[in-house]
C-alpha cells in the first residue's frame, strides 16, 4: 500500500467530502502491508472507510507498518475504537497501545517508542475541521430539503381564494429565501463560530444563530414574517444537531439528552410556522375582499 496520493485518490477524496460517494467509499477488509513491512513492524488497526485509510497512510511518510483494515459495520472510526485492550490481548496475543488522536502524530509516536505527550492526546475541533463538513452537509440536505419545501408550500398555501400561480410563486420564493437563510445561519455561524456561541446543546446553538432571521425585511404581512422567521430558526436548529455525530463534544447519552429537548422545540416551531403562514393566507384574502367592497361602495 503506497503512502503517496494519486489523482484517483484526490478525486475520491473530493467526491467523499462532497458526499457523492460517501456511503460507498470503502476498501475490502484485510491485512495490508505499508511499504516494506516485516514481522517486527508495528501494527496499526483502522476501519475500512477509504478516506480514513488515506489520511492514515499518507501520514506514515514511508514507514513500514502492517495495516489490518476492519469492517466496523457502519460505526465511525471514533466510536469503533472503543475496544478492550485486555480482551484483544486474551484473544490474539497482541498488546494494545492507544496512540495519538491525529494521524499526523503517528510518525513521531512510533519514533518515540509508542510514547504520547499531552498535545498528542488533545482532541480539537478546529476551524478547518469544521469548515470541511460544510459541503457534505449541503449535499445530504438536498433531497429532504426539496421534499420539505414542497410539503410546507402545499400545506400552508391553503386558503379561501382560488389558486393563483403568481401568488404561489411569490410565496414560494419567500419560503425558499427563509430556508436558505436558515441554512446559511447554520453553515456560517454554527460551523465557523461553534466554540464562541452560547449554550451547550447544538439544537439551542442553531436556534440562537437562527435568531438573525428575525431581521428579515418587510414581508406581505406580519404573520408571514413571523412564519418565515420561525421556519428559518427551525431549519438552523435542526441542521445544528448534525454536529452531535461529528464532534468530540458529545457522547451517546449526551446525544439522547439533546434529542429529547431539541426535537419537541423544533416540532413546536414547525407547527407555529404552519399556523402563521396559513393565517397570513386568510388575512391577505380578507384584506383584499374588504378593499374591493369599499371601492365598489364608493363607486356606486
Amino acid at each position: 500500500m503506497a503512502t503517496t496520493s494519486s489523482p484517483r485518490d484526490l478525486c475520491g477524496t473530493i467526491g467523499s467530502r462532497i458526499g457523492i460517494i460517501r456511503r460507498k467509499y470503502r476498501v475490502a477488509p484485510g491485512l495490508y502491508a505499508v511499504e516494506s513491512s516485516d514481522p517486527e513492524s508495528a501494527v496499526l488497526v483502522t476501519a475500512n472507510y477509504k478516506l480514513t485509510i488515506d489520511i492514515l497512510r499518507f501520514q506514515l511518510g514511508g514507514g513500514d507498518v502492517w495495516l489490518p483494515v476492519l469492517d466496523p459495520r457502519g460505526i465511525n472510526a471514533w466510536c469503533a475504537a472503543g475496544v478492550s485492550a485486555r480482551d484483544v490481548k486474551r484473544g490474539s496475543g497482541f498488546q494494545v497501545f492507544f496512540g495519538p488522536v491525529r494521524a499526523a502524530d503517528l510518525p513521531t509516536y512510533l519514533q518515540k517508542g509508542l510514547q504520547c505527550d499531552e498535545t498528542m492526546r488533545e482532541v480539537n475541533f478546529t476551524l478547518s475541521e469544521r469548515a470541511v463538513l460544510i459541503p457534505v452537509e449541503l449535499f445530504l440536505l438536498a433531497k429532504p430539503l426539496l421534499a420539505t419545501l414542497v410539503l410546507v408550500f402545499l400545506l400552508t398555501d391553503i386558503g379561501p381564494s382560488l389558486f393563483s400561480l403568481s401568488t404561489a410563486l411569490n410565496r414560494g420564493l419567500i419560503l425558499l429565501g427563509a430556508t436558505l437563510l436558515g441554512i446559511a445561519s447554520e453553515v456560517v455561524l454554527i460551523s465557523l463560530l461553534l466554540p464562541w456561541l452560547p449554550c451547550r446543546q447544538f439544537w439551542a446553538k442553531g436556534a440562537l444563530s437562527g435568531l438573525a432571521c428575525l431581521l428579515l425585511g418587510p414581508g406581505p404581512s406580519l404573520p408571514e414574517q413571523l412564519a418565515m422567521a420561525l421556519w428559518a430558526i427551525t431549519v438552523s436548529s435542526y441542521l445544528a444537531t448534525n454536529f452531535t455525530g461529528s464532534t468530540p463534544f458529545t457522547s451517546l447519552s449526551g446525544v439522547e439528552y439533546e434529542m429529547r429537548r431539541g426535537i419537541p422545540v423544533q416540532i413546536a416551531t414547525t407547527c407555529l410556522t404552519f399556523g402563521f403562514r396559513t393565517g397570513s393566507v386568510f388575512s391577505n384574502t380578507e384584506g383584499r375582499m374588504h378593499g374591493y367592497r369599499y371601492i365598489a361602495g364608493t363607486a356606486t
